[in-house]
């Protein structure tokens, strides 16, 4: 298959790529999201992928430079500060398949702490990607359920898939099972449903392999693999990584970022422990502007709801 990309934020086209490119990016779980496609896409194809969360304007023209002819699939992480970074970011590597994982409130401060603007500027990925490719959306996310209308297609002709657990998708989880470090569960594919495992804590985290494995199965690996790939996912560190730090004591260590989102999901996998005292340990959110405030109460309020 053949996908636009670049190299120059201000070039008037992107330079042609020769592969498929998966953009990711959404208000939480982008990382996760893009470790999980990649963890899945390797045991098919030679993949090249951006480390860690490295998704600023700079580190995808490094990525542009980087990518060689022995690579048969790109999976990107595009984030955004401000109001046009995604459209940015397009215009450096046009990608083909966009994920966009939810929207929350990460970032909104830079855009008038208005999160209908917040949703506007994510869904430029949409506006700004391959006309004709495909968008992934978790239907559990009201925004996100939106993106399918006006305003925020746009011009864009391609093909809609949808993720969900609550909410009725073209890729449907149930029978969530909590098992040691993750989650087992299945999802429909194609009207049939299928068991996977995915190794780490939290509802959260299904919705970000139900990505992953609609991803997956549009870039043609059969089932098999995205269950291997799912199983052989390796967590990023302090991304709810478990640590043992003495007898019967485990550190959950999530500290890498936080937002209300973020504080709610964490406090939900402390929440599962069935055994012991359950302490946490809450930081400050940097990045908030003015809904500070208004944040910390809310996780003030689901710290009192998860007592």
């Amino acid at each position: 298959m053949r996908r636009l990309g670049g190299k120059r934020a201000k070039a008037k086209q992107p330079v042609q790529l020769h592969l498929p490119v998966v953009a990711v990016t959404g208000s939480a779980g982008k990382t996760t999201t893009k470790e999980m496609i990649a963890s899945i896409l390797s045991t098919q194809f030679t993949i090249y992928k951006s480390r860690g969360n490295r998704n600023y304007l700079g580190n995808l023209k490094a990525h542009a430079q980087q990518i060689g002819p022995e690579h048969q699939v790109a999976v990107l992480e595009y984030g955004l500060l401000y109001k046009g970074d995604l459209t940015r970011h397009c215009r450096i590597i046009q990608p083909g398949y966009a994920v966009i994982t939810n929207i929350g409130s990460a970032h909104v401060g830079n855009v008038g702490s208005d999160i209908r603007a917040l949703a506007m500027a994510k869904s430029e990925l949409i506006r700004a990607m391959d006309p004709k490719g495909k968008v992934f959306l978790n239907v559990d996310c009201s925004y996100s359920r939106e993106f399918t209308q006006q305003p925020f297609r746009g011009r864009f002709q391609g093909e809609f898939f949808t993720i969900g657990i609550k909410h009725q998708a073209d890729y449907q989880a149930s029978g969530l099972k909590r098992e040691g470090d993750g989650i087992r569960f299945h999802c429909s594919i194609d009207g049939e449903r299928f068991p996977f495992f995915v190794p780490v804590r939290g509802e959260h985290n299904v919705s970000n392999a139900l990505l992953a494995i609609a991803v997956s199965h549009q870039l043609g690996v059969p089932v098999s693999g995205i269950e291997k790939g799912l199983r052989q996912f390796q967590p990023q560190n302090r991304r709810l990584t478990t640590m043992n730090v003495g007898p019967n004591v485990n550190v959950i260590d999530d500290t890498y970022s936080s937002n209300p989102q973020a504080v709610k999901a964490a406090l939900d996998v402390l929440e599962e422990l069935e055994t012991g005292t359950r302490i946490a340990i809450l930081g400050s959110m940097l990045e908030w502007a003015g809904t500070q405030f208004q944040d910390i109460l809310l996780s003030g309020s689901m710290l009192a709801e998860n007592k």
